[in-house]
């Protein structure tokens, strides 16, 4: 039987108390166990930490948030420092794993060098969730990663809810007490990574790791992407930017024509712009098929989401220039 190095998964967690029971049964069913499951509750109002316990998971109580931190990356920093494992596996808590999620996950890390980062496949519950569909998209797209440049082309950042990397690795990087103020510390601290040459190596979730984001209804959804959306698209690289934006644009324009075409009753530029509008639909099935469980309505009537997107990602602009702060979780950032 194949031996496997000790491992620590780390799951910083406030108010997680209905997330918490699905992702903690997910890991004990696994083939491969952890050696440890340390939950950080960072300050928590519900019963985070006695579904925890209730688990078999190691709680760390967080201390007081110091000044020039962010919430997350602290509670990371705390259970790295007590985690005893020779690789460190960071979840956020609204994870599932999948069915053998953890050895392919290790198989993954262990064949390369480098730290190991996965976008959880998007499972869809309810309608309005459909309309995270090009966040997903732009996440993706955004990290560099899935080119066809491929390795010659290194990303950009990790993704947020999932890191695996090696004890050593993480400390000769310095953690996330280098990203301690960063809301989105996944993007700067794979920057971290790459200043000392280590690859980073991202993947889509689907088999492995799954997650449902935002589910307590649409005003959580807003929040949510909004929160930092513009602040990550700011990092992204310029000739991505621009590809996407022409991209984007090109899915404008042919609903624009075809509405208009179909207004002046003009048969043939109807048919042409019908045609176009076609072919970006199922296209974004194609993209939606991989990244979540997306409704067939989403890409067949993509100007829905499309439209959210401009919306939330207008806010979230407005939110980064002149509000500077955002509110999430309760506090301030």
């Amino acid at each position: 039987m194949k031996t496997y190095p000790a491992c620590s998964i780390i799951i910083p967690a406030r108010n997680e108390e209905h997330n918490l029971p699905q992702l903690l049964t997910s890991l004990n069913q696994q083939e491969i166990k952890p050696t440890e499951i340390l939950v950080v509750d960072d300050h928590s109002t519900d019963k985070t930490a006695h579904v925890a316990r209730s688990f078999g998971a190691r709680v760390i109580e967080a201390r007081e948030l110091p000044p020039g931190w962010v919430g997350k990356a602290w509670a990371c920093h705390q259970g790295a420092q007590q985690a005893e494992g020779e690789v460190f596996i960071f979840l956020d808590a609204d994870i599932t794993m999948e069915s053998d999620g953890l050895k392919k996950i290790f198989h993954t890390f262990l064949l390369q060098r480098g730290v190991v980062s996965l976008q959880p496949y998007h499972r869809v519950k309810k309608p309005y969730e459909n309309l995270s569909a090009f966040f997903n998209i732009m996440i993706m797209a955004g990290m560099n990663a899935f080119t066809l440049l491929g390795k010659r082309w290194p990303p950009t950042g990790l993704f947020g809810p999932s890191l695996i990397t090696s004890r050593q690795d993480y400390f000769q990087v310095g953690g996330h007490e280098k990203v301690k103020n960063r809301i989105l510390e996944d993007l700067f601290l794979g920057q971290e990574y790459l200043h000392h040459d280590i690859p980073l190596r991202l993947y889509g979730g689907k088999g492995c790791l799954s997650f449902r984001m935002y589910p307590n209804g649409i005003g959580e959804l807003i929040q949510g992407w909004s929160k930092a959306f513009a602040t990550g698209a700011s990092h992204s690289s310029p000739l991505v930017l621009i590809l996407t934006v022409l991209w984007i644009a090109g899915s404008v324009i042919s609903t624009t024509m075809l509405i208009r075409a179909l207004v002046d009753l003009n048969v043939f530029e109807g048919s042409l712009w019908l045609s176009i509008y076609a072919g970006y639909a199922v296209q974004y099935s194609w993209i939606f098929k991989r990244l979540g469980t997306f409704s067939y309505w989403t890409s067949l009537f993509f100007p829905i989401p499309l439209s959210f997107f401009f919306y939330v990602f207008g806010k979230s602009l407005f939110m980064k220039l002149f509000q500077k702060k955002v509110i999430w979780k309760d506090r301030g950032i």
